[in-house]
């Protein structure tokens, strides 16, 4: 961790090279706040230069160093002697350089060019001017330009690059580079929330959580855990800005530290007159709005660790007493009100059950997960029930202890004496059984407090039993018709619900939905979703929940692009919000929508980080989802070892299956994996069997995506994959499965086209590919051999798919059989001829009659150039 890597630069790296490094002399400042990586870039690009034959000159002011003429190019200058005279020095200093650097253009590099003496910078200004130098300057935003190197700028002799905060792909992508992949997105926000992105706090701060090991990768994926890690020259770095402070600004800012973010009028009422304009002057201190308030806070949130790291035990104590009575003034009206209260009196007792109860639902929807378990603990103790029982359950299986969340669930429910107590305890004990994979106990568990609660209390336990008919058992038409009961129970419409009751209902109809080739009615209602959680800022679950939805039902309709926005909004949102679960969903969705695309190696890494955050949080389901979706994306990219091993850890999980994503996820990618492992006959068998039970579960389009996965691994194309309709996946999907069936070229080519259309990079090379051998078996070798630059352009668009139907069309030679080509592509795989006898059942004679006629078709006369010719030249 010497020198870190150079991201999210990329186009003010550009930018920087037109300015400087062309062939018109240029130069260029790049400024911004300290840390944000001015020199570092200055760095990048004189390397840069000294590659391309400039010689590179270094200079750097230094405050301290002012006060001496020259003193920051004196190292660069000839002896002076007494020439003071700016005409005769400029003349002086061109003839040593050009003397010295003779045949190469000069590139003067200053950094912190804003501390130059003022002879200095005059010198520069004119050795620009000249062009007798390119110049590359670093400044300080915060900070006076000397009036020389502002006469550049004026001139337009100097272009400015201002440079920003690195946002979250850019860290993410910086973090995976240090520490290695992969790195949960929850560590990388939170990182980006404690430095605003500044590369120096982000380095210094990462270094000293790895010494702490608040970040650390002990569950198999990087995570930073919550609360304050400052190393100590960022907070010498912060004190030294502050040490000049008087003690009414510094009351002010530790106020602040305690506090977070503060409205302007809770600041005057506890504060007399605090000096807000002259810190935010100094940069100390941000206004913002909020709503109609305008809110006071630090100017960086490494202010607040240093401060709070900084502060008297005693002084605290005072000031947390101090917000809490403008709270309690105020009537603890505001959302997080509760919770503050509780925070802060913390250490003098003066809270109750009740507050302790909420508090902790509230730092769980804060995803502030330490904090809510502590809480509810606190919670417990107080005497706070079985409300209390339920925060600690739900904050412990949020963690991931799933064990002790059905301890303390089990206790509760031989505790419950209510109707509500006992349709609470039901409700979270279900789905925590769910998550553990437990099932049909989660389904006995409801039904059993039924049994025992008025019809009024049952509607809670019926919005869990519809959220696990679609989940646990996969029954899509099931599932809507107990929302449909669900919602007769309220005439008046939807708003007359509970926020619970609606929430599941309208959740589970927009998966359902496109499960049954219903995708459009799925969006509807997913946007009217998404518009009742954005009108009532109370629903306690983001607005991006309505995202999964509809992300499902672009990508069954094929519209990837709407589905890629989608799944990406959604992963931000849940990663903003601190939701692991969420984080895990929004990954495994955008790898199924990189799946779609052919962007196999960016689909495994996104299978790969919803892994291991299921496996942190303990989420058996989720584990098995994204164990079958690695097993899909190796299995397609030919990665037989990685696909083995994710499906042989499917093959010995215990768990019972959940019904949603098991047969078009988990077993297909099973049968991906045994086609990488070079055993066709069982990859068809097992997509079959998925095809079969997704059709008996009333999973329509799912079933209708393995009978053409069947389609695409040789087999014969399903009845109800050729009448497929309602999308434009369907329609699409339908096509291709008529033309194989009637070895139509015309189908074919048009069903490629369709493909290629929608986004669909593997199905539609592969479309290609078959409509060349179709005009080729009906004696048209002109219009095959016309598809052929098509198809080496598709192909070449998804460089890392391994597909049967990729195999390349020989161009030189009629098609192959499906029988030599299922043997071409085992043969390219490093079998051996008595290998593949026993995979296809043949005798070794057979296979070697087929690979001698292979040969022959293909005129070659390896194995090498057997996988030349038929894999193309994209290894």
């Amino acid at each position: 961790m010497e020198r870190w890597p150079t991201v999210g630069r990329d186009a003010d790296l550009r930018a920087l090279r037109s300015f400087v490094l062309s062939k018109d002399v240029g130069s260029a400042a790049i400024t911004g706040p300290a840390g944000i990586g001015k020199t570092h870039l200055a760095r990048d690009l004189a390397g840069e230069a000294e590659q391309r034959g400039f010689t590179v000159l270094r200079a750097f002011a230094a405050e301290n160093a002012t006060a001496f003429p020259f003193a920051a190019l004196a190292p660069l200058l000839p002896p002076l002697g007494e020439q003071r005279d700016a005409a005769a020095l400029l003349q002086q200093v061109r003839a040593q350089w050009q003397k010295d650097y003779a045949g190469h253009p000069v590139l003067l590099v200053i950094d912190d060019c804003h501390l130059l003496d003022p002879g200095s910078a005059a010198l520069v200004q004119q050795l620009v001017n000249s062009a007798t130098c390119r110049l590359l300057a670093t400044l300080r935003a915060d900070q006076p330009v000397p009036a020389a190197i502002d006469g550049l700028w004026r001139s337009g002799a100097l272009e400015i690059v201002d440079l920003g905060p690195l946002d979250t792909p850019a860290l993410h992508d910086l973090l995976e580079e240090i520490l290695g992949p992969p790195v949960s997105l929850q560590a990388t926000q939170r990182l980006l929330r404690r430095t605003e992105g500044n590369p120096l706090f982000v380095r210094e701060m990462v270094r000293a959580a790895l010494v702490d090991e608040s970040l650390s990768k002990a569950t198999g994926i990087w995570e930073l855990l919550p609360g304050d890690t400052t190393s100590m020259r960022l907070a010498d770095i912060v004190r030294r800005r502050i040490h000049s402070l008087g003690q009414f600004q510094m009351e002010t800012l530790q106020l602040l530290a305690v506090a977070g973010a503060i409205s302007e009028a809770d600041l005057a009422a506890i504060l007399e007159d605090p000096p807000i304009e002259d810190l935010e002057e100094r940069g100390l201190v941000v206004l913002d709005r909020d709503g109609k308030r305008s809110v006071v806070r630090l100017g960086h949130p490494v202010f607040g660790e240093v401060l709070r790291a900084d502060l008297p035990r005693s002084r605290q104590r005072r000031l947390h007493a101090a917000l809490a009575a403008r709270i309690e003034a105020c009537g603890a009206r505001r959302r997080d009100d509760v919770l503050h209260l509780v925070t802060w009196l913390a250490d003098d007792g003066a809270v109750t059950a009740e507050q302790l109860v909420a508090a902790s639902k509230r730092a769980q929807a804060l995803f502030d997960l330490p904090l809510a378990r502590e809480l509810a603990h606190r919670a417990v103790d107080a005497g706070g029930g079985i409300g209390a029982s339920i925060a600690l359950s739900e904050a412990e299986f949020r963690r991931g202890d799933v064990s002790s969340a059905l301890n303390v669930l089990e206790r509760a429910a031989a505790a419950a004496t209510t109707d509500d107590e006992i349709a609470g305890v039901a409700d979270t004990r279900a789905h925590v059984l769910c998550i553990a994979g437990r099932s049909e106990e989660a389904f006995d568990v409801l039904e059993d407090a039924r049994q025992h609660v008025s019809p009024e209390a049952a509607e809670q336990i019926a919005g869990r039993t519809a959220v696990m008919m679609l989940q646990v058992a996969g029954r899509p038409r099931e599932a809507l018709l107990a929302v449909d009961e669900l919602r007769a129970a309220h005439p008046e419409g939807p708003d007359s619900m509970s926020v619970k009751t609606r929430m599941r209902a309208d959740y589970v109809a927009s998966l359902a939905l496109p499960l049954i080739g219903r995708s459009g009615e799925s969006l509807a209602l997913s946007h009217a979703f998404a518009e009742w959680l954005e009108r009532d800022p109370d629903v306690p679950i983001p607005v991006e929940q309505s995202l999964i939805g509809s992300t499902l039902a672009h990508l069954f309709a094929g519209d990837l692009a709407a589905a890629r926005t989608d799944a990406e909004a959604l992963e931000r949102g849940m990663v903003r919000m601190g939701d692991p679960e969420g984080e895990a969903t929004g990954a495994l969705l955008q790898g199924r929508v990189a799946v779609a695309w052919g962007e196999l190696a960016s689909a495994r890494r996104y299978f790969q980080r919803s892994l291991a955050i299921n496996e942190e949080i303990a989420d058996q389901i989720g584990i098995r989802w994204s164990l079958g979706a690695v097993a899909l994306s190796a299995g397609m990219s030919g990665d037989a070892p990685a696909a083995a091993e994710a499906a042989a850890r499917i093959e010995t999980d215990l768990v019972e299956p959940a019904g949603l994503f098991e047969a078009d996820l988990v077993q297909r990618g099973r049968a991906w994996a045994a086609l990488a492992d070079g055993d066709p006959p069982r990859a068809r068998d097992l997509l079959a069997q998925a095809a079969s039970s997704a059709r008996g579960l009333g999973q329509i389009v799912p079933a209708w995506q393995l009978d053409h996965d069947l389609l695409r691994m040789g087999g014969q194309p399903a009845k109800s994959l050729t009448t497929a309709k309602g999308t434009s996946w369907a329609d699409t999907a339908a096509l291709h499965a008529r033309g194989l069936l009637a070895n139509d070229p015309v189908q074919l080519t048009e069903a490629a086209q369709r493909w290629a259309t929608l986004g669909f990079h593997v199905e539609a090379a592969e479309t290609t590919a078959a409509a060349v051998d179709a005009f080729r078996r009906v004696g048209l070798n002109r219009r095959a051999t016309a598809l052929i630059p098509q198809y080496e352009s598709l192909r070449a668009s998804v460089p890392e798919a391994r597909t049967p139907g990729l195999l390349r069309p020989a161009e030189q030679a009629v098609a192959l059989t499906r029988r030599e080509r299922e043997i071409a592509d085992l043969a390219i795989q490093n079998l051996t001829s008595a290998e593949i006898a026993q995979r296809l059942v043949l005798s070794r004679r057979t296979v070697e009659n087929h690979l001698q006629r292979i040969y022959t078709k293909l005129g070659v006369s390896s194995r090498k150039e057997l996988e030349r010719t038929l894999r193309g030249s994209y290894e």
